[in-house]
């Protein structure tokens, strides 16, 4: 389906202007600011209504604007005033269509998409605009892709740095279990409060044996004492005899093995514990190993069901493709092509988003010469659809339509046939 007649009053910078189209290609041609791009912008305003309205649709010093756009099938008619927009969508036998946004809306595809923009898109928004054409939403693979990479990162990070920190920490013989130092000192406590008792029995026998011997010679010096005091010196060296035996029996316990122990569990503990956190780091990493290797795992599966759903896709022109970083045509980055293989490309995607109503509207056509020109006719022509496209001229050579001031210009037929 292609338009037959376009009629637009008061748009934007535009007048009044009635156009028949004949042929796939229709060049509106004037200078800067005469309202070419308010022809396009007409049609599009018409057929899409929402975002492509801008705030102020109506030429200035109008207080209505109105677009008719004629198809083979169609009446589409749009009017504009300061309260809004209206929407008149009717069959040939005059007969209104009800809902006619939602109708046009599964009309017409994607008339904001301009051929030759795409051509200087950079790549990764191409590569956004081509995924829409055939129709693959890859966006939630790609961000579960990105957290997984940025998942695996931060790991690996972590596994480093473990790495790092258990293999400061040196291999070295050192027993599984601390030794207590609470023990240890508990023995050297029992130890010395033994080795005290022992001592204060030392010091008893002593001072009994001094006194025995001071009683003794009292004895000898004073046998004229009292009975009580020779009886006092029987029992004291009865007393003596026997602590003699049991001091005889006494055995120090020696606690400078005991001490050198201590002095070296410290030692020994802090192996024990080097060790210990020198495992606990090789666990950490491992496991922080083995969790990277999942995220490694997930992307390469995101990676093939990308890649399935491309080998499955049905892309407008053979050779074409994209990734993350782009478009490529033929295994090459899409900027690498030739004018014309970009020109060609870009055109078929034009007609992939514009399936039923194929209409394709390009500005900036002054950028084409006159060989780009005719290729973009004849694949339109092969295609059975229609591009709108506005060039700058001052003298409306090669343009169906010129636009001066707002209004479709007049032009005089030359003897030779070319109009001027």
């Amino acid at each position: 389906m292609k338009i037959i007649r376009l009629e637009a009053e008061n748009i934007k910078r535009l007048r009044a202007v009635s156009i028949r189209p004949d042929g796939a290609m229709v060049v509106i041609g004037g200078r800067n600011g005469a309202g070419k791009t308010s022809v396009l912008d007409s049609i599009e305003m018409a057929l899409a209504g929402g975002k492509s309205i801008p705030p102020r649709p109506v030429r200035d010093g109008s207080s209505k604007a109105r677009v008719v756009v004629e198809t083979e099938e169609l009446i589409v008619t749009r009017t504009f005033t300061a309260k809004g927009t209206q929407l008149v969508v009717s069959g040939k036998d005059g007969v209104a269509v009800g809902s006619p946004q939602t109708m046009l809306d599964k009309l017409v595809g994607n008339l904001s998409f301009d051929p030759l923009e795409f051509a200087r898109m950079e790549p990764r928004k191409q590569a956004e605009t081509l995924r829409g054409v055939v129709g693959l939403d890859l966006s939630k693979l790609d961000q579960e892709r990105a957290r997984a990479f940025d998942e695996r990162t931060l790991v690996n990070r972590d596994v480093k740095a473990l790495d790092a920190q258990a293999a400061a920490i040196p291999v070295e013989p050192a027993p599984t279990v601390e030794v207590s130092i609470v023990e240890l000192s508990e023995k050297v406590r029992a130890a010395m409060q033994a080795n005290a008792a022992n001592e204060d029995k030392r010091r008893a026998f002593r001072q009994n044996q001094q006194d025995a011997q001071q009683t003794a010679a009292l004895v000898v010096d004073l046998r004229t004492k009292l009975k009580a005091a020779e009886q006092k010196a029987e029992m004291l060296a009865g007393a003596v005899a026997e602590q003699e035996k049991a001091v005889g029996m006494l055995k120090d316990t020696d606690i400078t093995g005991i001490q050198l122990d201590m002095r070296g569990a410290e030692a020994t503990n802090e192996r024990v514990r080097r060790g210990k956190h020198r495992a606990e780091l090789v666990s950490k990493a491992d496991q922080a190993r083995a969790k990277a290797e999942q995220f490694s795992e997930r992307i390469v599966q995101i990676d093939a069901e990308k890649a399935c759903l491309l080998a499955e896709a049905k892309f407008p022109v053979p050779g074409l493709a994209f990734s993350d970083e782009g478009v490529t045509l033929n295994g090459l980055p899409f900027e690498q092509a030739c004018d014309s293989e970009k020109l060609k490309v870009s055109v078929a995607m034009g007609l992939a988003l514009n399936p039923k109503l194929k209409v394709i509207l390009c500005r900036d056509g002054s950028l084409l010469d006159a060989e780009s020109l005719k290729m973009l006719a004849e694949m339109a022509a092969t295609a059975g659809a229609q591009v709108w496209i506005e060039r700058v001229s001052d003298d409306g050579a090669g343009c169906q339509v010129v636009i001066e001031d707002g209004m479709v210009a007049a032009r005089e037929e030359r003897a030779d046939g070319r109009k001027t």
